[in-house]
């Protein structure tokens, strides 16, 4: 008779103990630690050397320490970009289109889009309007709005919104006053009664 066993399927017991015993070989080998530490430098290096701008986006470079220190007047496109670990920084910034949208109601604001109030506006007649407004805005010195708002997105609280309200009171005040007249007038001549029948 011949030697032959039948060919049992693999149990959970035997894998695991085939992966102890590769493993435990592995780890007893040097040249095993020195791959693992060289794969560990090359990616932790660049990963502290560099930061990523992602598309639509812009950086300006902001250095903390040497002669150098301050922000820097460069505007970097996407891509990913050198940036000396704990002594420099990239500060993102919108490229694209941007919205604010100035609304009471909950329904109209999303996710993608930064909310403010609606714009409460007294005419020169002494009416009261409330303006839902949607503003559409693109960044086109990040330098600058870096110099006059800061970092992040401060620049909508401290540079977008006000200046927005401003000018929509400004320019809608009058065009409010102006409307509401046509209209009070254009009532009179509907409602007066016409004369000598």
């Amino acid at each position: 008779m011949s030697d032959i066993e039948p060919r049992l399927p693999l149990s959970g017991r035997a894998v695991t103990d085939a992966l102890g015993r590769l493993a435990g070989g592995l780890l007893r080998r040097r040249n095993f630690w020195f791959v693992v530490a060289g794969a560990l430098l090359l990616w932790i290096v660049p990963a502290s050397c560099t930061t990523y701008v992602p598309p639509n986006m812009v950086g300006v470079k902001q250095a903390y320490y040497g002669d150098s220190a301050g922000i820097r007047k460069d505007i970097y496109g996407p891509g990913t970009h050198f940036v000396a670990g704990g002594v420099e920084r990239l500060h993102l910034f919108p490229h694209d289109l941007q919205v604010v949208n100035f609304s009471e109601s909950p329904s109209e604001a999303s996710k993608g889009t930064r909310a403010a109030g609606s714009i409460k506006i007294q005419t020169s007649d002494g009416y009261n309007v409330q303006l839902d407004v949607t503003v559409i805005y693109r960044i086109t010195d990040a330098h600058q709005v870096f110099v006059e708002a800061g970092p992040g997105r401060a620049f909508e609280d401290r540079l977008v919104i006000p200046r927005a309200d401003r000018i929509l009171r400004k320019t809608s005040a009058s065009s409010t006053a102006k409307s509401s007249t046509r209209a009070r007038s254009a009532s009179k001549n509907r409602t007066s009664p016409t004369s000598g029948s």
